[in-house]
């Protein structure tokens, strides 16, 4: 009996006999010679041949046991034992990397005792194969599509797998055991692969992606100058990064780093999009004083000036602080600046036309108009604010327009207090 088998006690009696008395040497020899938990006297001795060696070579059996490498870099390992049961399940336990070169019934047991586990390996595969392998050619026949439209690796791994599966249920999932069965076996591990790429799409990596994927696409075609240019540059090393990681068949266990690549570019993109809106608001505020400093501003009646202010005031709005809001205030840039120019053009030249206007009346009341502009100009001896210096300006540039006008021009400039 093994000395570890005493769990299969069931009932305890006490007997009348009186104990034996056996020698230590006995003993000894019953429970330290052998191999394993099945003691008694050496009957044999093992010769076990392992390659490679692996690790085995460290590994203490027997206090007896003996090993030596051979030439071709295999073990051999020498130990004895009594009876053969527990070590034909190390020997097992090894597979392939172990053959019993003696003795021989010891070979003859274990060479049965394969194809008989094996057959009951099979029994046990193939059925179970053949009940799950169709919800994996459910599951799995989108994924390598689904794989390709967010730019994932992993597109041909996942049509690999699917074709092998087709496979398998063409034979009715006879062949799944040496499929499966291997120690390496590639459809164990793609299907490992495909459980755990499908589980972190579907619980919100797919979402995370395809917005990181639009994030990335719409900020590379921003302008490369002023505040866009200025967000291409922050983003441009992470979404390098990101890049690299989603061509990796394990782009799946980056969930956290995407998700943080991802709430950071909307902090950006947020920031951005407020600065131009400020920006633009500064635009129009400053507009509005560049045509107010014109000259022909004040000859503008009340409501052409309140027409102007209205079209300014139009131009300013309020957009979403996102990719959308900051592509709408990016084009709200054109409008801007061409509405600013048309403005000033249009006031130029209604300015223009009011004074040609004012010259053919004043024509009229001389029969025909004087050909010469005679007229004295009064400038103050100093100026003492940019308000003052800039009427100055406003009243030289009326009379030059209005100079266009006639054939020659006589204007005297006197300085107050002279």
């Amino acid at each position: 009996m093994g000395e570890s088998s005493i769990e299969s006690v069931r009932k305890v009696y006490v007997l009348n006999d009186h104990d034996c008395a056996v020698a230590e040497e006995d003993l000894k020899e019953y429970f330290e010679t052998s191999y394993g938990i099945f003691r008694g006297k050496v009957t044999r001795v093992a010769r076990l041949r392992f390659t490679p060696a692996r690790s085995v070579a460290k590994e203490t059996w027997h206090a007896q046991q003996r090993g030596t490498f051979e030439k071709d870099s295999s073990y051999m390992q020498e130990l004895p034992y009594h009876d053969d049961r527990e070590l034909v399940m190390e020997v097992l336990r090894h597979g392939a990397e172990v053959g019993v070169m003696r003795p021989k019934k010891l070979k003859t047991v274990t060479e049965k005792t394969l194809p008989t586990a094996f057959a009951k390996y099979n029994a046990y595969i193939s059925p179970a194969a053949d009940q799950h392998f169709p919800k994996f050619q459910h599951d799995y026949a989108p994924l390598a599509e689904r794989l390709s439209g967010l730019g994932l690796a992993g597109g041909d791994r996942a049509r690999a797998l699917n074709q092998e599966i087709a496979d398998v249920l063409f034979t009715d999932a006879s062949d799944a055991p040496q499929r499966m069965g291997a120690e390496t076996s590639v459809l164990y591990e793609s299907l490992k692969w495909a459980t755990e790429v499908k589980r972190v799409l579907d619980n919100g990596l797919d979402d995370t992606l395809r917005e990181l994927q639009a994030h990335r696409r719409d900020i590379e075609a921003l302008p490369d100058t002023g505040v866009p240019g200025d967000l291409r540059h922050d983003v441009e090393e992470g979404l390098a990064q990101f890049v690299a990681r989603i061509k990796q068949d394990d782009f799946f266990q980056h969930v956290t780093e995407f998700s943080t690549q991802l709430t950071d570019i909307k902090a950006r993109v947020r920031d951005a999009a407020i600065k131009v809106a400020e920006q633009q608001t500064v635009r129009v505020k400053e507009s509005v004083e560049d045509l107010q400093r014109l000259p022909d501003w004040e000859g503008m009646t009340q409501e052409e000036r309140g027409n102007v202010m209205t079209r300014l005031d139009g131009l300013i709005f309020t957009a979403s602080h996102d990719l959308d809001g900051l592509r709408r205030l990016l084009a709200r840039d054109f409008d801007i600046n061409t509405t600013i120019d048309g403005l000033k053009r249009s006031i130029q030249r209604e300015g223009q036309e009011r004074r040609r206007l004012a010259v053919e009346e004043e024509r009229k009341k001389f029969g025909g108009g004087p050909s010469k502009l005679s007229k004295e100009v009064r400038l103050p001896k100093k100026v003492a604010s940019t308000e003052g210096l800039e009427q100055i300006i406003r009243d030289l540039y009326s009379l030059k327009v209005q100079g266009a006008h006639y054939a020659e021009i006589d204007v005297s400039f006197v300085i107050d207090g002279d």
